[in-house]
């Protein structure tokens, strides 16, 4: 029997409801786009280098021995490592944590300094949740999946970097995709739904805190990170944001003047993209934003501190409640 080595993490996925006072703040790896508003992917050691010398290294303690971490079994660690994650909320946002493995190969293991340094140099993210139409067939489908990466040698060209883990929930499979290049990332996961085993994909989109934090620091959007090129004159087909508001007037005049700074140019609110529509509707949202073929810098403009769709913007909790957003990549890209 080959020798594996396990690779174990708690994928904790954030969301902050309806509350009176918004938290922008919080303990998160990727903001999201979408219905989820952040993303940590957190790796679960064998043992835990910061316990007390009186305890047993790996064994977290809660003051029940129901949590206790009892063997090196990856569903012990998968247990211990979730309730660890979840141990310090403290109400302002909710977290759902998902247990995720896999077991790697020694060359596998041998790459995983390569692969950390992507993990944590990689300004753009996606998760994918696979259910598959025959799950019996999931190592053949991993396989597939595994052709699909690309290791970058040169972090100035476009590269998506997989992984692929199992996972205790609902879901067959869960792949955890790096990039620098969102619209290639886009690509890849239209490649990945339609592999013939899969049945149903749902994505999630996410933008690296720190190259974000990065940004705000710089005072402006960086086309190169740690030296990989961001590609931010990449263009998004289409973005469509999804806002609840207060359904006051004035709270669509405040945001209109928002998009019109993302520009630079309040005479040429457009400049940014092809074209910005508004359309007021009933039900869960009551405005929604089309934006045809904006660049990755305005869409990142967004995300910085107090950009337009966080939640440190100055209208959330009073005018604005909930934005959910969706990039769309084209008819062309999923032929491709």
């Amino acid at each position: 029997m080959k020798k594996t080595f396990q690779d174990i993490r708690i994928l904790s996925l954030y969301k902050q409801h309806y509350f009176d006072h918004y938290n922008p703040d919080m303990d998160n790896q990727f903001s999201c786009l979408g219905y989820y508003d952040g993303i940590s992917v957190t790796e679960i050691p064998a043992e835990d280098p910061k316990a007390p010398e009186n305890l047993t290294p790996g064994i977290p303690v809660y003051g029940s021995h129901l949590f206790e971490k009892k063997s090196q079994a990856c569903l012990s660690r998968v247990w211990s490592g979730a309730v660890h994650e979840a141990y310090g909320l403290n109400g302002k946002y909710s977290k759902q944590n998902i247990g995720i493995f896999r077991c790697n190969t020694p060359e596998e293991q041998k790459n995983r300094s390569i692969l950390k340094r992507i993990e944590q140099g990689s300004p753009y993210f996606a998760l994918a949740l696979l259910q598959l139409k025959d799950r019996l067939e999931y190592t053949k489908t991993e396989n597939e999946i595994k052709l699909l990466s690309e290791t970058p040698s040169d972090t100035t060209a476009p590269y998506t970097c997989l992984s692929v883990y199992h996972t205790y929930d609902n879901a067959d499979l869960i792949v955890l995709i790096y990039s620098n290049h969102m619209v290639k990332t886009g690509n890849t996961l239209d490649k990945l739904r339609q592999l013939d085993n899969v049945r149903y994909l749902h994505s999630i989109p996410g933008i690296s805190e720190t190259y974000l934090s990065a940004c705000d620091e710089a005072g402006c959007i960086l086309p190169e990170w740690n030296g990989i090129n961001c590609f931010i004159e990449e263009k998004i087909p289409q973005i469509t944001l999804k806002i609840a508001t207060s359904g006051e007037k004035r709270t669509l005049q405040k945001l209109k003047i928002q998009f019109e700074k993302i520009s630079g140019n309040p005479a040429m609110p457009a400049k940014w993209c092809e074209d910005i529509v508004f359309s007021f509707g009933a039900g869960h949202s009551n405005l929604k934003v089309d934006i045809k073929n904006a660049d990755m810098r305005s869409l990142l403009s967004m995300l910085v501190k107090k950009g337009l769709i966080t939640h440190s913007n100055e209208l959330f909790g009073s005018e604005i409640y909930n934005i959910e957003t969706t990039l769309y990549w084209g008819r062309k890209h999923m032929n491709e």
